[in-house]
């Protein structure tokens, strides 16, 4: 490699480190520096400890999915009303506490969720040495359907056919009813361009040639496989 030493003027400005106020614009940018510096880390900070805060909720509010369902099917019909709707209301909290959480990562991974998106596309992976691997996938709406916790019965017409929950509950609650409360655990919500990007593969062609059409749909599918 061939040095080029090109001649450098005795009086280059960048050079003067004589003159007045030499000393003190130097502080001040290594002030600035550092100021950028501990701004920077401190939002890095905040977005890692926001991100374990969503995760410690999710895993508190399956578990608790999880044991309520269990003690919503021990119950005897004989027993008491109240006790059964206690459980229901709790189960129900926790459910909007996967969606808050499954929202909270969607945003930080794809922004806001449009307003004109009709559907929601989701997703759970589990995978455990000796277990292999299970991926299921929903595609849903998620309509009001009448389950007696998605309209209030007792508001006038026609309030009372509104529905009082969100999308995103119904559709926690709809994966649930599929396939069960541990794979709430890896639950996460995915753009319509994600979805089918990621799982292109998995999803049969007859589905995605209706990906941008406007129409009722529901899908879903769960694959294991195990190479152990």
């Amino acid at each position: 490699m061939t040095e080029h030493n090109l001649p450098v003027p005795d009086d280059a400005p960048w050079l003067d480190t004589t003159y007045d106020g030499f000393n003190e614009e130097v502080l001040k940018i290594g002030e600035k520096f550092m100021e950028t510096h501990d701004k920077a880390f401190k939002q890095l900070a905040e977005i890692e400890r926001q991100e374990l805060e969503d995760g410690k909720v999710m895993k508190t509010a399956v578990g608790l999915i999880g044991k309520y369902s269990d003690q919503l099917k021990d119950l005897d019909e004989t027993e008491k009303v109240e006790l059964r709707a206690e459980l229901e209301a709790k189960k129900k909290k926790n459910f909007q506490s996967v969606a808050i959480a499954c929202m909270a990562e969607y945003s930080r991974a794809y922004g806001e969720m449009p307003e004109d998106e009709s559907w929601m596309f989701m997703e759970a992976e589990y995978y455990a040495t000796g277990e292999g691997q299970t991926v299921c996938l929903q595609m849903t709406q998620a309509h009001p359907r009448g389950d007696k916790d998605d309209f209030d019965s007792t508001l006038p017409y026609p309030d009372n056919y509104k529905p009082i929950n969100t999308k995103q509950y119904r559709a926690v609650r709809g994966f649930h009813k599929l396939f069960g409360t541990w794979h709430l655990h890896g639950l996460r919500f995915h753009t319509r361009e994600a979805f089918f990007t990621r799982y292109a593969n998995q999803l049969p062609s007859s589905l995605v040639k209706l990906k941008d059409q406007q129409c009722f749909l529901e899908y879903h599918s769960q694959l294991h496989y195990n190479f152990a």
